[in-house]
């Protein structure tokens, strides 16, 4: 690896003493840019993150249609050590896993863009998919223990418009929190109730001859902003 660094070290002099001859001294420019936060931001979900269906007798669902499996609810909370504007994004761990399922959630009907995988059978079939829609209203929302809505932002924070539907699974979607207009707030605490839904293939199309587990997984990141 060495005598590699030193070759193209040579190659490097030896063409800048060439090009010198024909052509005047050329720059460009290195930045380094971040932001300084208040403080760090961690997030902590009810029950440990995990949304338990238990076990889910074959012979019980559908051979020839979609099963939905219901919903629960998660509470997410973030604690601040200091008052921050602060989002989250959601990506999908088992992206490779969808399939179409269309998991409903309190009348909310996913989009291929907003289901989150459900692990394979042994055979290698795609279980279904979860969904995961924030209630974005004074009930289920709070910021510093104070009624609060959810925002959301699908051009890196530029633009903010109320949240009304399920979240977005490749992280391309920033959430945050906001009072009463479309503006992040600074907070120390905020707490958000989400519904989370689950859908599976029919019986026939999975074809399962044995225990399966539903293997979903997301992960929930901080965005500072």
């Amino acid at each position: 690896m060495k005598n590699i660094m030193k070759i193209c070290a040579t190659a490097a002099l030896v063409l800048a003493y060439a090009n010198s001859t024909f052509a005047a001294n050329q720059s460009t420019d290195l930045k380094v840019q971040g932001t300084l936060t208040m403080g760090a931001c961690t997030p902590t979900l009810s029950s440990g993150g995990v949304v338990d269906y238990g076990k889910l007798s074959i012979a019980a669902l559908n051979a020839s249609a979609v099963n939905q499996l219901g919903e629960h609810k998660v509470t997410l909370s973030i604690t601040c050590e200091s008052p921050t504007k602060v989002g989250f994004t959601v990506v999908d761990d088992r992206a490779d896993t969808v399939a179409d399922t269309a998991p409903s959630a309190n009348g909310f009907s996913a989009k291929p863009a907003q289901e989150f995988g459900l692990g394979k059978t042994a055979g290698g079939i795609n279980l279904g998919s979860f969904a995961i829609l924030p209630f974005s209203d004074s009930n289920n929302t709070t910021i510093d223990g104070q009624p609060g809505q959810l925002i959301t932002s699908r051009d890196n924070g530029a633009n903010w418009f109320k949240l009304s539907t399920l979240v977005k699974n490749d992280g391309s979607e920033i959430v945050a929190f906001a009072s009463d207009d479309v503006t992040p707030v600074a907070l120390t605490t905020a707490t958000e109730i989400m519904d989370v839904s689950a859908a599976i293939q029919d019986t026939t199309t999975l074809a399962i001859t044995d225990d399966t587990p539903l293997d979903g997984q997301a992960t929930i990141s901080m965005v500072y902003l």
